[in-house]
């Protein structure tokens, strides 16, 4: 995954107009004023509706933001096609060559009669396989593959040149594809694996011209140069720091991050994809979860810089889960792949206006996400035509809503929490308000019928910690073992910064069952 998609040349830029007008006093707005105002406190490249959202398309009030989020799915892992193997040219599944990796990708042009006297095809290049399928034995696109990634002209490729600008999008946009046999266009038998499905998406969607949706910058700058040159004594302590800060490799805007985590992963189940190294390589990985924790709540002597309208700042550590690659497979991959499950901690301070709206944000951690992206789906057309119907063929196995499907919303895919047995909530089963900064929870009445193994439930009030606040022991109906209730007339005001109410269930030994967590104003019955 390891391509920039930012020099690829391919990528457009989403256009923004912002009012151009400075206010006497950025703290002092009407509600109308709003609605400009959360546009203009960032730079124009970390804007968050440079992802898709535009206008006031997205929440950013700090307190209804979930703490944490997952896709219903999960992006396939697959591999990045690096440049110094050449790409998609890479006979990955040739054992007959052992060890001798140069030899898969170095190996001479087939001719057409070289290609119809193979009893088996399976150990050619994805892409030179496509190529046979279609029935050109001049094999332009891999002689095309050859020159792009220089692998015949070139020893000192870096090694993260590949295609990771393709896979990330391809991981979430398709169905995990599988392996099958087919017929070519001349009547060869042929067999493809996964991999050379994925590797097929890959490049496909790496050389498609589609929308790209781009936030921050690419930062160009080679880490291990600039701290030779401290050590060296060629620049000072300060100078160093200066050059990283500078706007080019602050990474994104961390209010930017935060709010397109709550608003993509948590309400809107769309995935996108990150460059998590902030430096001059590209690793873009699919994105699909996250959680935060506030760790510090100031309402003055704030971090320098801050954002004009800034009333309070809040600490906050969060990990943001993506999938990361992993070597070619000819079987279609099983997710979630624990192997492929990798996540990066980062730290930093969130500006909030009066209304508790995030405004900007300014980094602790040194690790922080280069830029965010996300691309249109494009269609298949063209010399890449076919690949449809190989798609659809690496995929005709897969039963409908099946979790290798990125297409299907309401499925399941990977809980983020153990699965709960099938519960019914009673009518308006819990009441509680948010105010601006506390939470206010009245709770009235709790129900819930749960399946038999279920001995004990909980009532929870979490904060954004994890720290439980309060704890209330739901009771037995005396008729109905299965069902479980709880009245209390509680009112308590609670300094949080955000919090939820988690429904917990448990067996006679203790073993924790299932639970169920609202972060919403309203928990409503289902």
């Amino acid at each position: 995954m390891r391509v920039f998609r930012y020099c690829s040349g391919i990528l457009l830029f989403g256009v923004l107009s912002l009012p151009s007008c400075e206010r006497e006093d950025p703290s002092v707005e009407s509600a109308a004023e709003r609605e400009f105002t959360l546009k203009q406190e960032w730079d124009i490249d970390n804007v968050p509706a440079n992802i898709g959202l535009y206008n006031t398309d997205y929440v950013a009030h700090f307190y209804t933001l979930a703490p944490k989020g997952f896709l219903k799915f999960h992006p396939w892992p697959g591999h990045y096609w690096p440049n110094k193997q050449g790409g998609l040219s890479y006979r990955w599944n040739w054992n007959a060559v052992g060890d001798n990796d140069r030899a898969r990708f170095t190996y001479p042009i087939l001719t057409s009669e070289e290609v119809r006297s193979q009893r088996d095809l399976s150990y050619l290049s994805p892409i030179e396989k496509y190529e046979v399928y279609n029935g050109d034995y001049n094999f332009p696109m891999t002689r095309q593959e050859r020159d792009d990634t220089e692998v015949m002209t070139r020893r000192d490729i870096p090694h993260w040149y590949g295609k990771c600008d393709g896979w990330a999008p391809a991981a979430y946009t398709y169905k995990s594809p599988g392996s099958f046999s087919t017929t070519s266009k001349d009547g060869l038998k042929m067999s493809f694996g996964a991999a050379d499905i994925q590797g097929l998406l890959t490049l496909f969607l790496q050389q498609s011209q589609s929308y790209s949706y781009f936030v921050s910058r690419r930062c160009e700058l080679d880490e291990r140069e600039l701290l030779g040159r401290l050590n060296s004594g060629a620049i000072t302590r300060e100078q160093y720091y200066s050059i990283l800060e500078s706007a080019d490799c602050q990474g994104v805007n961390p209010g930017s991050l935060h709010i397109l985590l709550a608003n993509l992963i948590t309400l809107r189940n769309t995935p996108f994809v990150a460059d998590v190294d902030r430096f001059v390589a590209v690793w873009n990985q699919p994105v699909y979860g996250y959680q935060s924790i506030a760790v510090e709540t100031r309402t003055s002597n704030f971090k320098e810089p801050y954002a004009p309208g800034t009333k309070k700042t809040i600490l906050v550590e969060t990990q943001m889960f993506y999938t990361q690659e992993i070597d070619q497979t000819w079987d279609r991959v099983a997710m979630p792949n624990p192997a492929a499950q990798a996540f990066r901690n980062y730290r930093y301070w969130l500006e909030l206006d009066r209304n508790d709206n995030i405004i900007g944000g300014t980094w602790e951690s040194e690790d922080r996400p280069d830029f965010l992206w996300r691309q249109a789906v494009p269609e298949f057309a063209g010399a890449w035509k076919p690949l449809e119907t190989l798609y659809k063929l690496s995929i005709a196995d897969l039963r409908p809503g099946h979790d290798s499907d990125p297409t299907a919303p309401d499925r399941p895919g990977r809980p983020t929490e153990p699965d709960a047995p099938r519960a019914r909530y009673y009518e308006d089963p819990i009441s509680w308000n948010i105010d601006i900064g506390t939470i206010f929870y009245y709770i009235r009445q709790v129900g819930i019928t749960v399946s038999p193994e279920v001995k004990r439930v909980v009532l929870e009030v979490v904060l954004l910690g994890g720290k439980v606040l309060r704890h209330f022991e739901l009771t037995p109906s005396a008729t109905n073992p299965n069902y479980f209730q709880v009245f209390n007339h509680s009112l308590a005001k609670i300094q949080l910064v955000g919090g939820s109410l988690r429904l917990r269930g448990f067996d006679a030994s203790g073993r924790e069952l299932f639970r169920t967590s609202s972060t919403s104003s309203n928990w409503r019955a289902e």
